[in-house]
């Protein structure tokens, strides 16, 4: 096994002895993603709103009606609140309680000097908190670092070695999860450890020069599902795809437009209700 690894992929430590190909992977710009279905929707008669954040939900009793923004009360017959990690905070002052932990992932941008790979390379698998099971669906408290945990700095950072191949010949490495409670990162700890992970797992990479490194946070649900459904009359959740939003984004989407217009969702519902950890 270990001779036909290398012979995928010559430059892998000799240390690797086995792996999985597999041949359902397609590399996608999320930017490029994001104009495209902007203009899509543009196209179909939608009206995008840059540079206005929502501010709040606006609700008489248990119905939901609109948002307030920079510019203005926006009214709306249904709001989908598709806003991350941000998601619970927005719901919060209307009653719903959403358990998404946030969960910050590193990348970083190096330039080898000769392409190395023919594939994408992936190592082991993530968790939110290394050393926890996943928590059950009657415990969505859980999956939150507890004041004594955060205190004492316990939060895990679970790095797993993934390297994607650019086009332009420059590799992404990564990645991660770590708790996180801030829009921005304080430290770069965590992408010096995905760096020595790429190299140790590459060596062929350590004298890389490193162009850049960036972090995202994403929304993880306690099952690590996303939540799509009804929560308030008139508010739909859209949260919780952890570091697979991209991936998902698309049949979320189509579920969630099947729910909202009252016509035959896609798939079932239920393993996606928000109100499964009640």
């Amino acid at each position: 096994m270990d001779e036909r690894v290398h012979e995928l992929e010559p430059e892998l430590s000799p240390r690797v002895l086995e792996a999985y190909l597999l041949h359902e992977g397609h590399r996608v710009d999320p930017l490029a993603l994001t104009v495209c279905l902007g203009t899509l929707a543009r196209q179909a008669g939608a009206a995008i709103r840059h540079h206005c954040p929502a501010r709040r939900l606006v609700g008489r009793g248990d119905h939901v009606t609109g948002v307030v923004t920079d510019d203005g009360v926006l009214g709306a017959d249904a709001v989908v609140l598709a806003a991350g990690p941000w998601s619970s905070a927005i719901a919060r002052p209307l009653g719903v309680s959403l358990p998404i932990a946030s969960a910050r992932g590193w990348l970083v941008h190096a330039a080898p000097e000769r392409p190395l790979f023919h594939h994408w390379i992936q190592s082991g698998a993530r968790r939110l908190l290394a050393g926890r099971d996943p928590a059950p669906a009657s415990e969505p408290g859980s999956l939150m670092l507890s004041m004594r945990e955060f205190g004492e700095a316990a939060e895990a950072r679970d790095v797993s070695p993934m390297i994607q191949p650019a086009p332009d010949g420059s590799v992404l490495t990564g990645t991660s999860r770590e708790p996180s409670f801030a829009a921005e990162p304080l430290d770069l700890d965590v992408p010096r450890i995905v760096a020595a992970q790429a190299s140790r797992l590459v060596p062929a990479l350590a004298d890389a020069p490193v162009l850049a490194t960036w972090s995202g946070v994403r929304p993880v649900s306690p099952d690590e599902r996303p939540m799509l459904g009804w929560v308030l009359d008139g508010l739909f959740v859209a949260t919780g795809h952890g570091s697979e939003g991209v991936i998902l984004g698309a049949g979320s989407a189509e579920q969630a437009a099947a729910l909202i217009l009252g016509s035959e969702p896609p798939f079932e519902p239920a393993p996606f209700d928000p109100g499964r950890f009640d």
